[in-house]
């Protein structure tokens, strides 16, 4: 499932939590500062981490320099759409340390591009890491998240939309795409790429996804 066993609505209604509509207005100024920034950063580092299949070092390790925002058109209707191209130096997948590349497109909903796009004009940055700590007064500070901090961020923002934390890791968000794509019969070679899976991992790994797709 999409972290942990929230299954597809789950998340879709965990993203909308995330939203800065949906946040309780604060009275000081600094606090409410806080709290949107932090929805804006946690939208961006699930949405990129759910699509992309990142593990959660990716994530803390990406920086500003590493992706690029750009312009384009849709293929099936011609409309103007934004574009996002995320290149990983160094990743587990990566036995050439060659580097990687992930292109996305705007989506119609949880839509990383714009969450990304939206995160960069939050920060006002183009260098440094993406996904920093925000303080208790809306500060961001210059050092990235600590991976050791991840799951406790993940599950502190699950919980504040009220959803039950149980069995949700830090894989879940790698697990829950390759479910979602599963499901959507997406050819299982486009799958191993895009989720950097090599031959001598990727039986034990389908039979895990094969097991929670049983119960979807």
């Amino acid at each position: 499932y999409p972290l942990g066993g929230l299954g597809w609505r789950g998340f879709q209604r965990f993203l909308s939590f995330l939203d800065g509509k949906s946040l309780v207005p604060l009275d000081d100024p600094k606090q409410s500062l806080a709290q949107t920034r932090s929805a804006g950063r946690d939208k961006a580092f699930f949405l990129l981490g759910f699509w992309c299949a990142f593990r959660s070092d990716e994530l803390v390790n990406l920086r500003w320099e590493y992706l690029t925002f750009g312009e384009g058109r849709d293929a099936k209707t011609g409309r103007p759409i934004r574009t996002l191209e995320v290149f990983l130096p160094v990743s587990k997948g990566d036995r050439g340390a060659e580097g990687r590349s992930w292109n996305l497109h705007e989506m119609s909903e949880l839509c990383p591009v714009t969450a990304l796009f939206d995160w960069r004009a939050a920060m006002m940055a183009d260098e440094g890491p993406v996904f920093v700590k925000i303080g208790r007064w809306g500060h961001a500070s210059d050092a990235p998240l600590h991976i050791n901090s991840v799951l406790e961020l993940m599950k502190r923002a699950i919980a504040r939309a009220g959803i039950e934390t149980d069995g949700f890791s830090t894989h879940s968000l790698r697990r829950g795409f390759a479910n979602h794509a599963i499901n959507r019969n997406t050819d299982v070679r486009d799958l191993m790429d895009w989720v950097k899976w090599w031959h001598h991992s990727v039986s034990p790994d389908l039979r895990m996804l094969s097991a929670s797709c049983a119960v979807l």
